[in-house]
């Protein structure tokens, strides 16, 4: 067993007692795959059962490995381990063929918010079948402009030629066989706009490097509501697209890259994995018939963004989920633009909503803000629409910019009479980076909510323009503006985070507007404020040397010149270690975690905040 998590087993542990389902939404489930994971704990003999799955600590390891993320700005945090996730409702990346072995070890929190010395481990195997057996000879269509099919899968259609729509035409006509069409790494080819309405389709690059697209037209899944229903995995690979829409100046066709109409679609995977897509209004843009949908959608180890609308822009689809994925707003937006752009992800789904080890960034939006700026729109907007959550987990992410930067819960738009339904959500282990709006770092009317060993930074800067800042604001009502009162019995816990508020306002841990919660647990977080009239220091020192540069532009004007003070800068990093005298060492009473927010073994006495001193 990796021991990453298994080191400090708890003081009880009864073996083989977590059950593992492994939710699979690809049809094909070959070369490369994702899953979705349920536990049950009914086994386990845990006081709570599966009630506590929100509160329990809940690691997986896969293959008993560890692995970076190819995505680069992962390690910055040390976030880049996408094997090593943090449960109970995570997305695994599978990224090779073969068969891999999950992990899983639950440690028991109790009511109390205490651990209880007891634990449970489970294990299971997932298979990811062959991908050349899946796309057999004919099956699969090799593109190269220069002719160059060195590395071709054997007995493979070899046509020397640029377009990639003429061999998606040439496969739609008539067949539901699987295809899959290969563009040569590293040329160039063109791919218009056009309907994609055959079986399984896999677009995968070979040779070295990533398939070039400079002018993409995109891919529609349902040409129109009377096609029947989509019924079929679209997977890309190893692609970098381009669109047409100029995020910076807000203008070009009102474009998808994938675009998709789902009426009573069984279930199926859209999967875009190693590719970087930019330049379009709608990266995804999956719209609904009102009925749930059996429909999945993952991206992994890549890369989206220059957007106008929506990056995720998601209705009604069944699962969600992110893993290694860079996503968000170029640097640069305008601000005397009244509509600048819109949301990195914007999700409504039936099941899970899964981001881990990615990063976010946003930068511009369309609703007002004070002193008449756009509003810089949340990082991550889920459970946004009529139908109920189930579960939200982000974790292990980097994330940057937004007024608010995580909201959940809130309810769509035209249906202001649907009330919001309880849904777990859980925020754990990520690093935080405020911009000049930044008032709120999670906006949430869902429970049970929990926020563990976060990081958060505030910078200063000179074009500051927002409210005094907040780590977690609880909303209270339905779109009616009506108490609603399911969201009042679920647990809301903030425990272990760690905060440097370099601004002049002061911040507040828990922003409730009423008192109706009946199970709220706030502790042992750590709070550095410096710049405030009567600094508050006591909880350091923390080590704030930049690791990394996360700085961004900010707004512009008219002419293209950045306002001042509106980027983030670039010293807005650090480990946040407690050094030496700070006064969060062995300092934590009641609800300690096991593991801090770096994967470590917290001391005895633990220490407050994310990170226990090296």
């Amino acid at each position: 067993m990796p021991s990453i998590i298994f080191d400090g087993t708890p003081t009880v542990i009864v073996s083989g007692n977590v059950t593992i389902t492994v939710v699979r939404r690809s049809r094909s489930n070959a070369g490369f795959d994702v899953a979705f994971i349920e536990l049950d704990l009914s086994a386990t003999g845990f006081a709570q059962g599966n009630d506590g799955l929100h509160r329990h600590e809940v690691y997986l390891a896969l293959d008993g490995d560890v692995i970076l993320s190819s995505v680069p700005f992962a390690t910055a945090e040390g976030n880049g381990n996408a094997r090593y996730l943090i449960g109970p409702d995570a997305m695994i990346y599978l990224p090779t063929e073969g068969t891999h072995t999950l992990t899983v070890l639950v440690r028991e929190v109790g009511a109390d918010m205490v651990l209880t010395g007891l634990g449970a481990t489970g294990s299971t195997t997932i298979s990811v079948g062959s991908e050349n057996a899946a796309y057999p000879g004919q099956d699969t269509i090799c593109l190269s402009p220069s002719g160059n099919f060195e590395g071709a899968p054997a007995g493979a259609r070899l046509i020397t030629g640029n377009d990639i729509s003429a061999a998606i035409r040439d496969w739609s006509n008539g067949t539901t066989a699987p295809k899959r069409i290969m563009p040569r790494g590293g040329e160039t080819f063109v791919q218009a706009a056009q309907a994609v309405t055959g079986g399984d389709l896999l677009i995968k690059a070979f040779g070295t490097g990533r398939a070039l697209i400079p002018n993409a037209g995109g891919f529609n899944l349902s040409p129109a509501a009377t096609v029947a229903a989509y019924s079929h995995d679209f997977r890309l690979s190893g692609l970098d697209a381009d669109g047409p829409y100029d995020s910076l100046a807000a203008s070009g066709p009102d474009t998808s890259f994938i675009g998709a109409l789902f009426p009573n679609t069984p279930r199926n995977l859209i999967h875009v994995d190693n590719c970087d897509i930019r330049g379009f209004n709608f990266h995804t843009n999956f719209a609904d018939d009102g009925a749930h949908l059996d429909v999945g959608f993952a991206a992994t180890d890549s890369v989206f963004k220059d957007f106008g609308h929506s990056i995720f822009y998601q209705f009604q689809t069944r699962d969600f989920g992110l893993v290694g994925v860079d996503y968000g707003a170029l640097d640069g937006a305008r601000t005397d633009q009244g509509n600048n752009g819109g949301f990195p992800l914007r999700i409504d789904t039936s099941r899970v909503q899964s981001v881990s080890h990615s990063q976010g960034t946003s930068g511009h939006g369309w609703s007002g803000w004070i002193n008449g700026e756009v509003a810089i729109q949340s990082i991550g907007r889920f459970g946004t629409g009529t139908t109920r959550t189930d579960r939200i987990s982000v974790t292990k992410s980097v994330l940057r910019g937004g007024s608010t930067m995580l909201s959940a819960g809130t309810v769509e738009e035209g249906a202001s009479s649907i009330p919001r339904a309880k849904a777990r959500m859980r925020v754990e282990g990520n690093t935080f980076i405020g911009d000049h709006q930044t008032s709120t770092i999670a906006n949430v009317s869902v429970s049970p909510f929990l926020m563990r060993n976060n990081k958060a930074f505030l910078p200063t800067m000179a074009g500051r323009n927002g409210f005094d800042p907040a780590l977690l604001q609880l909303g209270i009502s339905n779109g009616d503006g009506a108490a609603e009162p399911s969201l009042f019995t679920g647990l809301i816990a903030l425990i272990h985070n760690t905060v440097v508020n370099d601004l002049d306002g002061p911040l507040t841990e828990l922003v409730n507007p009423q008192t109706s919660y009946t199970d709220v647990v706030v502790g042992n977080n750590a709070l550095v404020e410096a710049n405030l009239g009567t600094p508050n220091i006591s909880d350091g020192p923390l080590d704030e040397t930049p690791i990394y540069d996360p700085s961004t532009t900010g707004y512009v004007d008219g002419t293209g010149t950045p306002v001042a003070g509106t980027g983030i800068p670039s010293d807005a990093s650090g480990t946040l270690v407690p050094q030496v005298g700070a006064g969060v060492i062995e300092d934590a009473l009641g609800p300690i975690t096991f593991r801090d927010g770096a994967n470590v073994q917290r001391a005895d006495p633990a220490s407050r905040g994310a990170l226990e001193p090296a």
